[in-house]
């Protein structure tokens, strides 16, 4: 199984013989296999988990056995290749392509997210929501910000929005600073007032 930057092999056991364990050596495909990083599997087991890859990266594999002085007793299995998935974009990512850019301040570039009217009767406020709010019956919070001019309310509420979203500082995916990342991390809808 191959994920982003795990990889597990699983290879047909050698007959016992002065075997002591498999030398599994994997490296970045392009390399020279000087950069081979070694995992020591032990002799009754055919199976090891490759960690710390990097996604989206083809890697070639060899497996040997090895004796008590160290020698290697079988010559390298056929040379295997694996390919790690694509990193997941995160929610941001997948949003922006469905936001319109309105601007560019600090140098971080400032998108519309696509916000839906709410009609409500008897409603004194007008209500926008984003997104789909799913199907299970979700908890609603109201949270009520006051305070002097520049007591640092604004501040506040982006720095929430963007724990909300998971905004991280530098965003090195787009080569752009974003206002703003989406990845709900709370358990319920709030409304900001």
């Amino acid at each position: 199984m191959v994920g982003q930057s795990t990889a597990e092999l699983r290879w047909k056991a050698t007959s016992a013989g002065n075997e002591v364990f498999y030398r599994v050596l994997y490296w970045q495909a392009g390399e020279d296999d000087s950069s081979a990083n070694e995992l020591k599997v032990p002799f009754n087991q055919s199976v090891c988990q490759l960690e710390n890859l990097q996604p989206e990266t083809t890697y070639r594999v060899h497996i040997v056995t090895v004796s008590n002085d160290g020698g290697q007793t079988s010559a390298p299995s056929e040379c295997a290749y694996l390919t790690t998935i694509q990193q997941d974009a995160r929610f941001a990512e997948k949003l922006v392509k469905s936001c319109s850019k309105i601007g560019v301040r600090n140098g971080m570039d400032l998108f519309a997210v696509p916000l839906v009217k709410s009609f409500e009767l008897n409603s004194t406020v007008e209500r926008f929501s984003f997104g789909n709010g799913g199907t299970k019956k979700a908890q609603h919070k109201t949270i009520l910000v006051m305070g002097a001019s520049g007591a640092g309310k604004t501040t506040l509420i982006n720095g929430m929005i963007n724990y909300i979203f998971n905004v991280e500082w530098e965003d090195t995916n787009l080569g752009s600073n974003f206002g703003w990342t989406v990845g709900p991390t709370g358990p319920y809808p709030f409304i900001l007032i």
